[in-house]
């Protein structure tokens, strides 16, 4: 198998839930965003989605393709977010981002309530502190 197969084939990374973990899960979680074309859904503004993924749209229209295309999108990045999340906690919060629009919900919804998982910068360098003094 060539590398660039390997690559494509690359799994989600699983986020246990834990604040000290977020980091380095949400890095890896935004390289396979930007592998599997999803990147830009998962930013905090999203991509320009319709306003319902029942919406008709005109795909023999180039803005129709691109509308599909988008929504294609979203639905793999909430794929891989439900792939991701290893607790019930998680998951309860990924079912916030699910309307009756989106029964499968918008992927950048569930980036917005990411922010819980995110350690604030004080705690972040009281425990880089915390593990400068103990090395030795």
């Amino acid at each position: 198998m060539n590398n660039m197969n390997e690559v494509n084939m690359a799994k989600v990374p699983v986020f246990s839930g834990k604040k000290s973990d977020f980091p380095m899960w949400w890095s890896k979680f935004k390289a396979v965003a930007a592998q599997r074309k999803f990147a830009k859904l998962i930013t905090e503004t999203g991509e320009g989605l319709p306003t319902s993924s029942n919406d008709k749209i005109d795909e023999s229209t180039v803005k129709g393709k691109v509308t599909m295309k988008k929504i294609e999108r979203n639905d793999l990045a909430v794929a891989a977010f439900t792939m991701a999340f290893q607790t019930q906690k998680l998951m309860n919060m990924f079912n916030k981002a699910k309307t009756p629009e989106w029964e499968n919900g918008k992927a950048y919804e569930v980036t917005k309530l990411l922010k819980r998982c995110r350690q604030d910068d004080a705690i972040n360098k009281a425990e880089m502190t915390k593990e400068l003094i103990n090395v030795s």
